[in-house]
């Protein structure tokens, strides 16, 4: 009889399959006191991903999506064929050294009502990522926009921490509490869902923790292709649709206000006109 997984990790990939399998290699590279299931959710790559990992992994289940509806939606379609305990939500350009799922695993058994777990992530060179912080406000994104612009002097967090959000790069929490919420908000087609996930597992009593003791080597963008100019206009979407969604309502019209001057201007801007204009439509929205 083959015993139940006690963790499903799933991996969004999007024509990134060097990267995916890459990820996939490091996961069976360490061996684990627990089954453990990997889904890989195909977003509808056009590159071949599909049938190279299925024939380099026989044991991954791979889902392959029509369409491409976002990383929340396909995180919940991989979500809904996993069969373990906990769910470890994973980037496909991530790289595992040792075994940190344990560890992570076992966190939840330390704490009562401890919701998420993610781990530290770092980069290829070793140098810290910032991959945690406080719920978005207008305030808040200002601050973690200037720490990310001295990333590398940051002193990295050395003790389990309570946090508002971690980043759905690497994050784990139980299914039951996973499919109560209603998993990933798929309104996000990427960017804040993230934060939004964090922030109704806070508003159900849930902690949220940042495990600074397992690290992963995450390759932060390298396997997303879409051009700055899709990824400017979903980050503002997701961006407004958060604020207006959990109530903020002033800086929702602040912001609003902030756009429309920003990108006024840039449609003055022959290079940027296309986009300023698609940005501009959706405050009218």
């Amino acid at each position: 009889m083959v015993s139940s997984p006690l963790l499903s990790v799933i991996l969004v990939n999007y024509r990134g399959k060097e990267f995916t399998i890459r990820c996939i290699h490091s996961l069976y590279a360490h061996q684990l006191s627990f089954p453990l299931e990997i889904i890989v959710v195909d977003n509808h790559s056009d590159d071949g991903s599909v049938d190279v990992i299925r024939r380099s992994f026989p044991r991954v289940l791979v889902l392959e999506l029509p369409e491409n509806k976002g990383f929340g939606f396909a995180n919940n379609e991989g979500a809904a064929k996993a069969h373990g305990e906990y769910l470890f939500f994973l980037n496909n350009d991530t790289e595992i050294e040792n075994d940190c799922f344990t560890p992570i695993v076992n966190f939840f058994s330390t704490r009562t009502h401890v919701g998420i777990v993610g781990p530290k992530l770092i980069y290829g060179d070793r140098g810290f990522q910032l991959s945690f912080g406080k719920f978005p406000t207008l305030l808040n994104e200002y601050r973690t926009k200037s720490l990310l612009k001295k990333e590398h002097r940051i002193v990295p967090p050395t003790q389990p921490q309570k946090v508002d959000w971690v980043t759905g790069a690497a994050l784990c929490m139980p299914k039951q509490l996973f499919t109560s919420i209603g998993g990933f908000d798929q309104h996000y087609f990427m960017y804040f869902e993230d934060a939004d996930l964090c922030k109704r597992v806070t508003n159900e009593g849930y902690s949220v923790w940042y495990v600074p003791s397992v690290s992963i080597i995450h390759h932060k963008g390298k396997s997303y292709t879409q051009s700055s100019d899709r990824i400017a206009v979903e980050y503002r979407k997701s961006q407004l649709y958060y604020y207006q969604k959990h109530g903020l309502i002033v800086e929702f019209r602040l912001l609003k206000f902030y756009l429309f001057l920003k990108y006024g201007l840039l449609c003055l801007q022959s290079e940027k006109r296309a986009v300023a204009k698609q940005i501009l439509k959706l405050l009218h929205s």
